[in-house]
């Protein structure tokens, strides 16, 4: 318990302090913190004796199930309060180019990683498997929504923007769960087949389209008949109502073997349409709770994510493959995000804003770490990918993640942004 409580110490101090340095995105200020208290933690064992203490450190997050921390635990209640602000009006206007981009964009990242990774780890005379490389691609391959919607809470961005791009971000995380899911349950195998794609195929169309449609379809059994559409002032009535669809969805999706996390996605787009309908002052409070409660989950696995940096492997070598991988992962979001647009026929002159945006907002964050962390550990490859999963994580989240804030700020100062959207 004094390990816990000093989790949400440090945790609650470093969210503190990041509105006081309001020219650092809350996320990145976290993380960094996250990793000065780690290395002061470093320096004080070397200088008080062994390093035990980080050797006892290493065992607890060895033991610890990040996955189910991440992936059964928050990720359900962070992918619903996104949802929440989703303008549901804009996303099913512009829902060809949300679902083009999600389903196109991370299978053609998915695929194109595993080979170019494939291909620099033959370079560098690394001893790998083709399956390894797909997933690692599999880990890699979807945005984190945790990142990429509390990135787009502090700009001032159009409805229609705001729809894309989070929509966007929120549908690519559960059908990426659900990718590597397929890829992890044929890990075992020697060498890839086209009965092995087949199969998989039907398990993440199982898993993701059907949990997806679950999702709608439980929120609207369960909203529809409530009295959350007609009486306009039930309070934090409406808040329990709200944790019980999501947790009774998770349940049903755990049962059922749909992805919990697209029924999540489901659930919330729903309650989104719902919500819509309320006054204002219903509306807030609905929006103040889910807000908090993403704020200080986000926060929470900000901080988490600093500290895994205790699993990566000192290795020259491994050093050079995490540098190489930054850019293989940069080059595959520029080539994954063109070709679908290419395939909507948007120009590129007309929609610079949306392209660069979806390109830089590409973020990777605790979701791709957990996924990594459930691989087994006995994997042949777990130490390579896992130090090119929170290399990746690390650029994106502190590089990218400011630079597109600066970019639309610029931007935004230029132009409107409502003429540079589809």
């Amino acid at each position: 318990m004094l390990y816990f409580n000093l989790f949400v110490a440090l945790t609650s101090l470093s969210a503190y302090l990041s509105y006081c340095f309001r020219h650092i995105q809350s996320n990145v200020f976290v993380l960094i913190t996250s990793w000065c208290i780690f290395a002061l933690i470093y320096i004080l064992s070397i200088f008080t004796g062994p390093l035990e203490f980080i050797g006892s450190m290493h065992l607890v997050f060895s033991n610890a199930d990040f996955y189910s921390l991440v992936v059964d635990g928050m990720l359900g209640y962070l992918l619903f309060a996104g949802c929440l602000h989703i303008d549901i009006y804009s996303f099913f206007k512009h829902l060809k180019v949300i679902a083009t981009l999600a389903i196109v964009t991370t299978l053609l990242s998915f695929v194109i990683t595993a080979y170019l990774i494939h291909f620099v780890m033959a370079y560098m005379g690394l001893e790998h498997s083709l399956v390894s490389c797909f997933l690692y691609a599999a880990v890699i391959a979807p945005t984190d929504p945790v990142a990429v919607l509390a990135l787009l809470k502090n700009l001032n961005l159009s409805k229609a923007l705001y729809a894309k791009i989070g929509s966007e971000s929120l549908l690519n995380d559960g059908v990426g769960v659900v990718l590597f899911v397929s890829v992890l349950k044929f890990a075992h195998v020697s060498e890839v087949s086209a009965q092995i794609f087949y199969d998989m195929l039907a398990f993440f169309l199982f898993e993701g389209f059907l949990g997806l449609f679950f999702g709608v379809f439980i929120a609207f059994l369960m909203l529809k008949y409530s009295r959350i559409k007609t009486d306009k002032n039930m309070g934090n009535q409406n808040i329990f109502l709200l944790l019980t669809l999501l947790n009774v969805g998770y349940i049903c999706a755990k049962l059922l073997h749909f992805s919990p996390p697209l029924v999540a996605v489901g659930s919330g787009l729903y309650s989104s349409y719902i919500i819509q309908s309320l006054q204002e002052d219903s509306k807030n409070v609905i929006y103040v709770f889910w807000d908090t409660i993403d704020e200080i989950l986000n926060y929470s696995l900000f901080f988490i994510v600093g500290f895994q940096v205790i699993f990566i492997e000192p290795n020259a070598t491994y050093f050079v493959l995490m540098l190489l991988a930054i850019g293989v992962n940069f080059l595959v979001r520029f080539i994954s995000v063109f070709i679908p647009l290419l395939s909507l026929k948007v120009g590129y002159s007309q929609n610079t804003t949306l392209y660069k945006t979806l390109v830089m907002g590409g973020l990777k964050g605790g979701l791709s770490l957990a996924l990594a962390l459930s691989i087994p550990r006995d994997f042949s490859n777990f130490d390579m990918i896992f130090d090119m999963t929170y290399a990746v994580v690390a650029f994106t989240v502190i590089v990218q993640g400011l630079s597109i804030e600066r970019y639309l700020k610029l931007v935004k100062s230029r132009t409107r942004m409502d003429d540079l959207v589809i």
